[in-house]
């Protein structure tokens, strides 16, 4: 989680992460996580030879707008030597499907500003932007969220 919360500039806790996924990874109803492995060129060093090259992570919501359970693809994180060789396009397939089989209507993303080739990247696969805004307000009085670099 920390290599892509340092790419894209995001604020970050290693506790704070650890137990908001501890959380999600305990609850089911609230999204899935996926480790992304290269079983194509194994590591001798690392149990079983499957290397981790990413992860991603989906968060279920209801939308009446897009006429019920939707999801947020919440992170996702390819390590960048694994960028541009088709490995975002396979995750994605297979994201959707499983969230089509978990009765997932509609996929939503962000993407910061200043990452054109994801943003291309996701048009590509379907993603349409939309006229509004994304905004967002921290309400949680009793737990602090980590500033990134754009101050949020």
């Amino acid at each position: 989680m920390g290599e892509y919360y340092a790419f894209d500039g995001h604020g970050f806790d290693v506790q704070k992460a650890g137990t908001a996924l501890a959380a999600l990874l305990r609850d089911p109803s609230l999204g899935r996580v996926w480790l992304i492995l290269d079983r194509e060129t194994p590591d001798r060093a690392i149990p079983n030879g499957e290397v981790p090259v990413g992860y991603i992570v989906i968060c279920f919501g209801y939308s009446l707008e897009w006429l019920g359970r939707d999801a947020f693809v919440d992170e996702f994180y390819l390590r960048e030597n694994y960028r541009g060789r088709g490995w975002g396009r396979k995750t994605l397939a297979f994201v959707e499907e499983a969230a089509r089989a978990l009765g997932v209507r509609t996929l939503h993303l962000e993407v910061v500003e200043q990452n054109t080739s994801a943003l291309d990247f996701y048009r590509r696969l379907g993603f349409k932007e939309h006229s509004g805004t994304f905004l967002s307000k921290w309400i949680a009085k009793d737990f602090s969220k980590p500033r990134g670099r754009s101050g949020h």
